[in-house]
């Protein structure tokens, strides 16, 4: 007798129509899900690729409602929506936005992109890129730094200045710590009816300084806190003191040296005078051999 074909047993066979339809042979199971460890990983290896990318503070993407789907400081927040946050709005409709964020400051939608920050207050300036295919836009991109040293560094050698950054009730930076940070917040938030670029006077201890308030503001033209540029106005008079001393000294060295001077031309000219009248004196009496 012809031995019959080995198979799977009757019940595993799968009956004609049957949904959904087996996949063809060779088919996989399909794109990884948006917050799959898979999909997640493979994002982060691109990311790692890319120098920009790899050596930013923060950087994440979302999809076209906002929702995140990548973020590379916590990957705990991926599907966290950020459509409430104004930036991302504008984004999304097509606009390139800087704008800055603090790490105590940002909205609560927002605060899982930033790094943690340690109990530190910390700054970060972030550049939201919407990603287009054609003239759709299906998403977006944000990448940030903190602004830490370096970046305030240049900002002093540009004001030539003390720097502070207020926003929301915290001094994010200042580059004279000596001052406290109560004082500063007073000056960002002075009486009503101050004038925007009205210089401002304050006192710290035995120095006196000179206050200039600057608002700081995103691309969309929305305030997001003020610059401090200020100077001592008593180390500046301090220089001029100084100078003013050396100067003394200069004029009182000048005014000896111009006595001496003077002492040794009228030495001089009065002996030149008294031999000219002994000569005179001579020819009259009739010594004509007088030099």
């Amino acid at each position: 007798a012809a031995r019959p074909r080995a198979g799977p047993p009757p019940a595993a066979r799968r009956p004609v129509g049957a949904w959904p339809p087996s996949p063809p042979p060779g088919a996989g199971a399909g794109p990884p899900a948006p917050g799959s460890p898979e999909r997640q990983s493979l994002i982060r290896s691109v990311v790692e690729e890319v120098p920009l990318f790899r050596e930013s503070a923060v950087f994440y993407l979302a999809d076209f409602r906002g929702t995140v789907i990548f973020n590379k400081v916590a990957s705990a927040r991926v599907g966290m929506n950020l459509a409430q946050v104004p930036a991302v709005r504008a984004a999304l409709a097509g606009n390139e936005v800087f704008t800055w964020w603090g790490s105590r400051t940002a909205e609560p939608a927002t605060q899982g992109l930033l790094p943690p920050d340690g109990g530190e207050v910390r700054l970060y300036q972030l550049f939201l890129k919407p990603v287009r295919f054609g003239s759709e836009v299906k998403g977006l991109m944000g990448i940030g730094f903190p602004f830490g040293a370096a970046e305030l560094g240049h900002v002093i050698g540009i004001t030539r200045a003390e720097v502070a950054f207020l926003a929301d009730g915290h001094v994010y930076v200042n580059s004279l710590p000596k001052v406290p940070a109560s004082q500063l917040l007073a000056l960002g938030t002075p009486p009503a009816g101050t004038p925007e670029g009205a210089v401002q006077r304050f006192v710290d201890g035995a120095e006196e300084y000179l206050a200039l308030r600057i608002p700081v503001l995103s691309t969309l033209g929305e305030r997001v806190g003020t610059a401090l540029v200020y100077r001592s106005k008593t180390q500046e008079q301090r220089v001029f003191r100084d100078l003013r001393r050396v100067l003394n000294g200069i004029g009182v060295a000048a005014l000896l040296v111009a006595a001496l001077l003077a002492f040794a031309i009228s030495h001089q000219v009065a002996r030149v005078v008294r031999q000219l009248f002994q000569g005179v004196s001579a020819v009259r009496e009739g010594n004509l051999e007088v030099r």
